[in-house]
């Protein structure tokens, strides 16, 4: 669970943030060329990629590594859906969602190849941190 959630951020704060800052790109609902009404509100911030795919990318694909297979399609179920929604209401293009879902689940890649510097490094400090509060 600590790696999911270490690919997940890691895809959402690193490689979102960073794609986001060098290469702008508006939001359909702001881009339209016809007048659009919002249906949810939301900041203009970048559409590409799209941070919601790349964090669920990056958790399906680590659960997928690990042998969850089945909590990782349920997961890629969700996420699919999230997309194909956030397409519909005009929150991103459709490779907004493409491109999040290849760099998450190669962000979930690149984590997992370097596992066993990660959980010893990041994923058990923290899983002894979470056991120390728990018992306090």
């Amino acid at each position: 669970m600590i790696m999911a959630g270490l690919a997940g951020v890691a895809a959402w704060q690193a490689v979102g943030m960073l794609i986001g800052a060098v290469y702008f790109r508006e939001r359909p609902f702001i881009a339209a060329t016809i007048d659009l009404k919002e249906i949810l509100f939301h900041r203009p911030t970048y559409s590409f990629p799209s941070d919601h795919a790349l964090c669920f990318a990056a958790i399906v694909g680590i659960f997928w590594f690990y042998g969850y297979k089945k909590l990782a399609s349920f997961i890629l179920f969700v996420g699919l859906a999230n997309g194909l929604t956030r397409v519909a209401v005009g929150m991103h293009y459709p490779f907004d969602i493409l491109a999040g879902w290849i760099l998450g689940f190669l962000t979930a890649a690149i984590i997992y190849w370097q596992k066993n510097f990660i959980e010893k490094y990041i994923a058990q400090p923290i899983e002894k941190l979470i056991y120390k509060i728990i018992r306090h």
